[in-house]
C-alpha cells in the first residue's frame, strides 16, 4: 500500500470516528430537547410594532451587582457560597420571599443556613431503585401536551404524600388553565439526596435525575418533574430542563409550585435584583430591538398587544416588560387588586408564550 493511500484510509478512519463523536454528543441533547429548547429562546428583533413605553418610577441597573445584594445576587455574581445538605422531615415554620432565580448551583459552591431545630419524625421512603411508580394522572394526558409528574421527597407515609401531591397537583391545574399541559403525581414518596444555596435547590448526585425519569417513563409519559420537598427550608428553583423543586408545606407552596413550574415552559423571571448577560433578554425582561423567540411569536397572536412599561437599564440599555409587575407572577409579584386581563394567575401573553414553547417540544 502506497503512503498515498495509506494517508487517504486515515483520513477516512478520522472522518468516520468523528462523526462518530458528533452523533454520540448530539444523541442526549436530541432526546432531552436541548435544541428546541434553546431555538426558542433565541433573541430576535420583535416582528410586531410595540406600544409607546409607559415610563414606572427611577429606572433601575439591573446588570450591577450593588454593595448591599443579598445572597441570591452574590450567587448570581458568581461568589463562591457554602454549600449545605437539605434536611427533610419537619415543615418549615417561617417563609422568606418566595421565588428563587432559575440558576444551576455551580460545583462547590456552599450556604449556611438557619439554625433548625432538631426533630424526632423521620421521613419513611423508598430509594430510587425500589421505588413503587404509581402514577395517578389528574385529568386526560394528551398526546401534544406537556406532561409534568409531581413528585413528594422527605414525607412521612404514602398517606401524607398522596394528600399533599393532590393538593398542588389540583392546584397547578387550576392556575394552567388554558396551557398545555397535563398533571400527575406519583402516590409513593422517594429518597433523594439534594443540596441547596439560599433557596436554590438541586441533586446532590447529579445521575438522580435521569434515573427518576427513567424510571416514571417505564409506567408514564414524563417531560419534567416537580419535586415538592418536605423540609425546614423554604427552597425553589427550576432547572429549564427538565425539574422544578420546592418546599411543600407552607402558605405560599402554590404559588412558587407555579412560578418554577412555569420555568419550564419558557416563561424567565422579571424579579431578581441583579442578572448576568445570558440572563436577559427573557420573557419578562428584554429589549425594543431583543427579545426571546417564543415572545415575539407570541405577540401577533394576542387581541391586542399589552400595554409595554420601561422598568431600568443593563449597563445602560434600557429594559422593558408588558403589563404592570405587581400582578406578574413573574415579576414583582405583590398584587394590591384584581388582574387587569383577567381571573388567570398569567397574563395572556405569558399562556401564549408557554404553549409556543410546549409547541417546539412536540
Amino acid at each position: 500500500m502506497t503512503k498515498t493511500n495509506i494517508s487517504r484510509l486515515l483520513t477516512r478512519i478520522f472522518s468516520i470516528l468523528l462523526w462518530i463523536v458528533v452523533i454520540v454528543l448530539w444523541i442526549p441533547l436530541i432526546r432531552e430537547k436541548t435544541i428546541p429548547r434553546l431555538w426558542a429562546v433565541v433573541s430576535v428583533r420583535p416582528s410586531t410594532v410595540l406600544p409607546t413605553p409607559i415610563a414606572v418610577g427611577q429606572p433601575f441597573e439591573y446588570c450591577v451587582l450593588k454593595e448591599d445584594a443579598g445572597l441570591m445576587d452574590e450567587v448570581q455574581a458568581g461568589t463562591p457560597i457554602p454549600v449545605e445538605s437539605v434536611s427533610l422531615g419537619p415543615k418549615p415554620t417561617e417563609t422568606a420571599a418566595f421565588l428563587a432565580p432559575i440558576l444551576p448551583i455551580e460545583a462547590g459552591a456552599i450556604v449556611t443556613p438557619e439554625p433548625v431545630e432538631p426533630t424526632s419524625t423521620q421521613p419513611v421512603y423508598d430509594e430510587i431503585g425500589g421505588w413503587q411508580v404509581e402514577v395517578i394522572n389528574m385529568g386526560e394526558a394528551k398526546e401534544n401536551n406537556f406532561h409534568l409528574v409531581v413528585i413528594g421527597v422527605g414525607f412521612i407515609d404514602e398517606a401524607q404524600n398522596e394528600a399533599k401531591l393532590r393538593e398542588i397537583a389540583s392546584g397547578l391545574e387550576v392556575n394552567f388553565t388554558g396551557v398545555r399541559i397535563d398533571f400527575a403525581y406519583v402516590r409513593s414518596p422517594l429518597n433523594l439526596n439534594l443540596k441547596h444555596v439560599g433557596q436554590m435547590v438541586d441533586f446532590s448526585n447529579t445521575g438522580d435525575l435521569d434515573r427518576v425519569l427513567a424510571k416514571i417513563r417505564e409506567v408514564h409519559p414524563v417531560d419534567s418533574v416537580a419535586i415538592a420537598i418536605e423540609t425546614p427550608f423554604f427552597l425553589g428553583t427550576a432547572d429549564a430542563k427538565q425539574f422544578a423543586m420546592f418546599t411543600a408545606s407552607d402558605s405560599n407552596t402554590l404559588l412558587m409550585a407555579t412560578h418554577e413550574t412555569a420555568h419550564l415552559l419558557g416563561l424567565g423571571d422579571g424579579y431578581q435584583a441583579f442578572y448576568i448577560g445570558r440572563y436577559l433578554p427573557n420573557s419578562e425582561l428584554f429589549y425594543l430591538d431583543s427579545m426571546p423567540r417564543i415572545l415575539s411569536d407570541a405577540l401577533p397572536k394576542l387581541e391586542s398587544i399589552p400595554p409595554l412599561y420601561e422598568v431600568g437599564t443593563c449597563k445602560g440599555r434600557k429594559l422593558y416588560t408588558f403589563y404592570e409587575r405587581s400582578n406578574n407572577i413573574m415579576n414583582d409579584y405583590d398584587p394590591k387588586g384584581p388582574n387587569s386581563w383577567g381571573d388567570s394567575v398569567f397574563t395572556p401573553l405569558q399562556i401564549q408564550v408557554m404553549n409556543n414553547f410546549v409547541a417546539t417540544l412536540k
